[in-house]
């Protein structure tokens, strides 16, 4: 057994891996322009980040168009609500979506994500037969919405 004691809260913060430290300090020192600039300094930081997105890519078996980095969970949150959000109303038949959130901050940047009716604040609407029928937006369930 282990004398020291054992991080768990990797939820709030995560030890950065040495490996990651040493492969980010060119970047956080020489390196440090924003890739997004066409300037000189975001030449090097657009490469780098151009090859991590081609590398995760082969990893997960995808392109490196289908990556996208955010600069935060709750933004990486957002894209993946809007993203669920824009292929459901695309859908032909349109599901019942149910999220709950214990962070009031995350619903208020999800709600602008959401049709009007697809983000509620306070307590949940009563689970019934009849809400169950209804659709989004008071539509009957399994009708489009066009």
């Amino acid at each position: 057994m282990q004398d020291e004691p054992i991080y768990l809260d990797c939820n709030s913060t995560t030890p950065v891996d040495p490996r990651v430290v040493d492969a980010m300090l060119p970047y956080l020192c020489a390196h440090f322009g924003n890739p997004s600039n066409t300037y000189h300094y975001g030449a090097e930081p657009r490469q780098a980040l151009a090859s991590a997105r081609d590398q995760l890519a082969r990893l997960l078996g995808t392109t490196a168009d289908e990556i996208t980095f955010t600069g935060s969970g709750s933004k990486a949150n957002t894209l993946a609500i809007r993203g669920a959000a824009l292929a459901h109303a695309r859908s032909e038949r349109p599901r019942h979506r149910v999220a709950r959130t214990s962070s009031k901050s995350y619903a208020r940047t999800a709600r602008p994500q959401l049709g009007p009716g697809d983000a509620r604040e306070g307590a949940p609407r009563r689970l019934t037969r009849a809400n169950c029928r209804r659709g989004p937006r008071g539509t009957p369930a399994g009708t489009s919405r066009s």
